[in-house]
């Protein structure tokens, strides 16, 4: 996807249709162009449901589905065991130029999918961010009681959201390219140099 294309597909989505899915082709189409994820699979799974098969676990970050999960070309389902090494990633899309991680819910369910993934991929079209899990968490446990009862039942979703709480967000670090920003007169402006940096960080960006 070309530069001018992505513009365009951006102010199309604010103007028409404003909504997180319409942001997934772009976004798997921006990143399925770079060489570093020429190598890996990416698979939209943000309307994955929860099921009884033990398998459906590995895409589930704590506090529900990511939207497109980043795994090895060799990963294969399979029921009872999660292949956690062989999943390298996930990507959070939010609607165009929404504030990223200012919601409560936004900031509870980043810290289930960077505890769960390690990486997170974190988008609202405008600014990119890149996390890796500082914290070393091994949420196998947590995992288990969220994936079992979230929405079923009130007690145990607030014993994960209270697990899950506790991970501060405001002193992440994390690499950040701003697309566009706003002048004094209100007339927004797309930074060229930006996208370039991006596709270069992306293009070697590490996975596995």
């Amino acid at each position: 996807m070309k530069w001018e294309e992505y513009i365009s597909e951006i102010e199309l989505i604010e103007k028409q249709n404003n909504t997180e899915h319409d942001l997934y082709n772009i976004i798997a189409n921006v990143l399925r162009e770079r060489l570093a994820f020429k190598k890996v699979s990416i698979r939209d799974v943000g309307d994955r449901k929860r099921t009884v098969e033990e398998k459906e676990k590995a895409f589930w970050g704590l506090r529900g589905f990511p939207d497109f999960v980043i795994l090895s070309r060799d990963y294969v389902p399979i029921a009872k065991s999660i292949e956690r090494k062989l999943i390298y990633g996930v990507v959070e899309a939010k609607y165009v130029d929404k504030p990223l991680l200012e919601d409560w819910r936004d900031r509870l369910q980043f810290v289930g999918h960077l505890l769960w993934f390690e990486k997170v991929i974190y988008t609202n079209g405008i600014e990119w961010r890149f996390y890796n899990n500082p914290w070393g968490c091994d949420p196998i446990k947590i995992q288990n009681e969220s994936y079992k009862e979230f929405s079923k039942n009130k007690e145990k979703t607030n014993q994960v959201d209270k697990f899950l709480g506790q991970y501060s967000t405001t002193e992440l670090k994390y690499d950040s390219f701003l697309l566009r920003v706003k002048n004094e007169d209100g007339t927004m402006l797309w930074k060229y140099k930006e996208w370039n940096r991006l596709i270069n960080f992306l293009n070697n960006y590490e996975l596995i």
